[in-house]
C-alpha cells in the first residue's frame, strides 16, 4: 500500500472518486461514479503543480489518482458521452503527460488499451 498522504501536494488534494469525476458542462452536475473511494483530485494536483513552474503550456492530467491497496497506484479519466477515434487516442497520452516530468515521453514500449 502506498501512502499518498506522505506527499504534500497530493495531501493537499484528497478527495473521492465520487468527486473527481463531476461533469459540470452542461451546467447541471453529473456524476460518472458514485464511488466514495479515497482518491487524489489529480487535475488539482497539477494546477498546482504548473503554477509553481510558471509554463505557458498547460498539460492535459487524469482527473484522479489513487492506490489500490495491492501496491499499484492507478489513474482514473473520466469520459462522459461518445468518444470518437480522436478522443479515444487523447486518454492514454494523457495518462503518459500525468506521470511524466512536464509531459516527456517516459513511457517507451509501454501501452495499454483502456478504452473498449
Amino acid at each position: 500500500m502506498i501512502d499518498l498522504n506522505t506527499f504534500q501536494i497530493f495531501a493537499d488534494h484528497l478527495s473521492n472518486l465520487k468527486e473527481t469525476s463531476i461533469d459540470k458542462r452542461d451546467g447541471t452536475p453529473q456524476y460518472m461514479t458514485l464511488s466514495t473511494r479515497d482518491a487524489v483530485n489529480f487535475d488539482d494536483v497539477k494546477e498546482e503543480y504548473v503554477k509553481q513552474l510558471g509554463v505557458s503550456e498547460i498539460p492535459k492530467s487524469n482527473d484522479a489518482l489513487f492506490d489500490d491497496g495491492k501496491g499499484f497506484l492507478v489513474f482514473v479519466e473520466f469520459k462522459n458521452g461518445f468518444m470518437d477515434r480522436p478522443k479515444q487516442f487523447a486518454v492514454p497520452q494523457i495518462a503518459i503527460t500525468s506521470w511524466t516530468p512536464r509531459g516527456k515521453n517516459l513511457a517507451h514500449g509501454w501501452s495499454r488499451r483502456i478504452y473498449p
